[in-house]
């Protein structure tokens, strides 16, 4: 199926971005600063087998049916929880007043593309409980991410290094 509106893909774009600029430091940041174990190998298995897989599929599903309930709810959910990244990259720069890797990304890329796809799913008709309900589940879904950083992940760990 053809994409119908590219709109849609300029959050999976700027998320790409996003994680490009993170990757070279953002596991060692984020275990110097939450005390946590974050391994490169981790970050990279756990973005190229779960996350990115998972975003790219929420921009392409309402690209290419922007009429699609399933594919809109999905985009509103990710808008939300990369909103919350946004802002939590935003926070921690300025509470550790150093770069928090991503920061650039968040702020000049995923803010502006987050609130433009908030907008096509709200066009579309995700409305009401259905938005209130995407969006707690993409917010929640990101500060389960930012829960992960505060613990020692032995088993988290283990399974990325067998994959």
């Amino acid at each position: 199926m053809a994409i119908r509106n590219w709109r849609y893909l300029g959050l999976t774009v700027a998320i790409w971005i996003h994680v490009a600029e993170e990757l070279p430091r953002f596991p060692d940041w984020a275990s110097r600063h939450f005390g946590g174990t974050f391994s490169t190998r981790f970050f990279i298995v756990s973005h190229a087998t779960t996350l990115l897989p998972a975003i790219t599929a929420a921009g392409l599903m309402p690209a290419r049916n922007p009429r699609s309930e399933l594919g809109n709810w999905l985009a509103t959910s990710t808008a939300a929880g990369m909103l919350a990244n946004a802002i939590f990259h935003a926070a921690t720069t300025l509470r550790w007043r150093e770069y928090s890797p991503g920061v650039i990304s968040a702020v000049t890329l995923i803010g502006p593309t987050a609130t433009q796809t908030l907008m096509l799913t709200k066009e579309a008709g995700i409305k009401g409980k259905r938005r209130g309900a995407a969006v707690l589940a993409g917010t929640l879904l990101n500060l389960g991410a930012i829960a992960l950083l505060y613990r020692e992940n032995p088993t988290l760990e283990r399974a990325s290094q067998s994959a």
